[in-house]
């Protein structure tokens, strides 16, 4: 599958919007690893545990595209 930022984000925030949890940056790794398990995030980047790398995260997939 060709990984493509603006639906994999639009994806995501609909689903977390839906779901309990509370760290947005640990659902977005999660998902991506769901659904894009080929994507190796840089570790600047991992927003797993840190929240405030969520905007570097972004920007990285946006290096991504369709």
């Amino acid at each position: 599958m060709v990984f493509c930022p603006d639906r994999f984000l639009s994806e995501a925030n609909s689903a977390f919007i839906l779901s309990d949890q509370k760290r947005y940056g640990q659902f977005l790794m999660n998902f991506l690893y769901q659904k894009h398990p080929e994507v190796v995030v840089p570790e600047k980047a991992d927003c797993f545990y840190d929240n405030s790398k969520v905007k570097e995260f972004l920007q990285f997939i946006y290096t991504l595209s369709c």
